[in-house]
């Protein structure tokens, strides 16, 4: 599958001037949002994703995902895996599970976003998960913004990768993208203004 494609056809690989939710700058963005607007196209996305998984052998019982950008993801995934789906939210800055939902001690639960760049949302979930007495036995994600090793993929892991090194990370491809320190921007110094999208923007 192409997902560099997928995303263009989907006009979800902008270009530009971006804010990025770490507080660096990119003249490049994914906004999964207008992929998985189109049922078809995140049945086919999460279909690949959840074959990738079931061939690992790993074994799932429920799939939570980080509001609100891996809602989508996380529900089309568990769909696709026939289990059930959990999300958490954050209130007032810390990710909790609400609504009902629980987790059952030694629940084995895969964390499912539409991107992971640092994975720093998909770890503040598996935190709760596990303070509630599940057990984290992975990561997932549409895209994989190329700072964290995901399976099947020769790039290593840098240094801002927040994921733990012994948990498999599944993505159908990785996009890396030119990122600069907000004081250090040559698209700032060449006097254009970032813009943040997505769900922390607009």
């Amino acid at each position: 599958m192409d997902l560099k494609k997928v995303y263009e056809e989907n006009e979800a690989l902008l270009t530009g001037h971006f804010k990025l939710s770490s507080g660096k700058h990119s003249p490049n963005y994914l906004q999964s949002a207008k992929v998985l607007e189109n049922p078809k196209v995140a049945e086919m996305l999460l279909s690949e994703l959840a074959n990738q998984i079931k061939e690992s052998g790993l074994k799932i019982d429920k799939v939570c995902s980080p509001a609100i950008g891996g809602l989508l993801a996380g529900y089309e995934l568990a769909r696709q895996l026939g289990v059930n789906f959990i999300f958490t939210e954050r209130v007032n800055g810390e990710m909790r599970l609400r609504r009902g939902f629980e987790v059952k001690e030694g629940e084995k639960v895969l964390i499912c976003e539409d991107i992971i760049t640092t994975g720093g949302s998909a770890l503040e979930a598996a935190s709760e998960i596990e303070k509630l007495g599940g057990e984290i036995v992975g990561f997932a994600a549409i895209a994989n913004r190329g700072l964290c090793k995901r399976v099947n993929s020769n790039i290593e892991a840098k240094k801002e990768c927040k994921l733990p090194a012994d948990l498999p990370f599944f993505a159908l491809d990785d996009f890396i993208f030119e990122t600069y320190e907000a004081d250090n921007c040559p698209l700032c110094k060449d006097g254009s203004e970032a813009i943040k999208p997505g769900s922390r923007g607009n």
